[in-house]
């Protein structure tokens, strides 16, 4: 197996960190080249600091690290099936074996995180055995909730847990969660320069919870925020959806006519060849209009 300093070293490198910005006050100057050598090795709660320090998502670690070990290659394959069972099935059972493998993993390797991604499996387990009630009592949620609360400052793992934790979490939580992580990104732009996630992912999922949980309220609070964001057009999926969120708001609110805009909107998706995305779209088209205007029919829309 591939010593973690090994990892952390070649992370280093390409942040252009300095040695002591990511390892003061873990472990003495002496032991600096030892650990990245891999001559020793440190612990968990500090390895999880210093891919925080580097900015580095838990995803970026597992990737490299299946690079050098079969064993976990093989553990992270069996966690992404059962997650996808769970996820197929609406089912608790394979959420809660993903668990308890993360939580032999985590005895066996020290892997930074795996206790967090331990607490997001067995929240979906909750949230499947509640029968996806998103407004019933959740603790791990709960534990994962005050941990991005109280977190002084947020890395790319972090934003990965927010957005994984949306589906899951009561509309009011999700709105706290994604005001802070937007506060959190003006404040500290270099979390965007690493992170797999956008900000328009996030503000995407978010409204996609919403239109789920026909939180009118928080619908609003999150189409302003979703206003606010400037976003590529390289990213089409977010700008797109945003478009379709803010026609029906006009339509709820008065302007039917807002949605003759809609076929216009996947046509041009046929137009870009973007199937995957129109079929998506279509789905929250359906899911929007029997939530907003159930009165209105689309025609081409539908």
């Amino acid at each position: 197996m591939i010593a973690s300093g090994q990892v952390i070293k070649t992370f280093r490198q390409l942040r252009g960190a300095t040695p002591k910005q990511v390892y003061d006050g873990i472990m003495s100057r002496t032991n600096y080249a030892r650990f990245e050598r891999g001559t020793i090795d440190t612990g968990t709660e500090n390895l999880y600091l210093m891919l925080r320090r580097l900015n580095v998502s838990l995803r970026e670690w597992y990737y490299t690290l299946q690079q050098a070990d079969e064993a976990q290659a093989a553990l992270l394959r069996q966690l992404d099936v059962l997650v996808a069972q769970g996820t197929q099935e609406e089912a608790p059972e394979p959420f809660r074996q993903a668990a308890k493998l993360t939580s032999d993993a985590n005895a066996r390797w020290h892997l930074p995180g795996m206790q967090h991604r331990r607490w997001l499996y067995l929240a979906y387990a909750a949230f499947y055995a509640q029968q996806q009630d998103v407004n019933q009592p959740n603790a791990w949620l709960a534990k994962l909730v005050t941990l991005l609360t109280e977190a002084e400052s947020w890395s790319t793992g972090d934003i990965e847990m927010l957005y994984n934790l949306l589906e899951i979490a009561p509309p009011a939580t999700a709105l706290q969660l994604i005001r802070r992580y937007l506060a959190l990104i003006q404040q500290s732009p270099e979390l965007l320069r690493y992170g797999f996630i956008a900000p328009g992912d996030v503000l995407n999922e978010g409204m996609v919870a919403a239109v789920r949980q026909r939180d009118w309220a928080i619908f609003q609070a999150l189409l302003d925020e979703f206003n606010r964001l400037q976003m590529t057009e390289c990213h089409p999926a977010p700008l797109v959806f945003r478009r379709v969120c803010n026609l029906f708001a006009a339509a709820h609110t008065g302007d039917e006519a807002a949605l003759a805009q809609l076929p216009a909107v996947l046509t041009l998706l046929t137009t870009l060849d973007l199937p995957r995305l129109r079929d998506a779209l279509t789905e929250q088209i359906e899911a929007l209009r029997a939530w907003l205007t159930p009165g209105v029919r689309l025609g081409g829309a539908s």
